[in-house]
């Protein structure tokens, strides 16, 4: 599709900003959590729900 026939609505527009938005937060703030936690089982569960949302997000970009 050419980029001059991609024509989005302002709703479409500010549904993909709320989803970087949110993305974004999402990682950073795993990040942070990850740099202070303590427990490792607490870490391990952590690191996994991080890498499964990760999978996810890549998944979605794909499709």
């Amino acid at each position: 599709m050419d980029k001059e026939e991609l024509k989005l609505i302002s709703a479409e527009v500010g549904t993909l900003w709320a989803e970087y938005v949110n993305g974004t937060a999402v990682h950073i703030v795993s990040k942070y959590m990850l740099s202070i936690i303590e427990d490792e089982k607490v870490r391990t569960i952590v690191e996994e729900a991080v890498n499964i949302w990760k999978t996810k997000a890549a998944d979605s970009c794909v499709s």
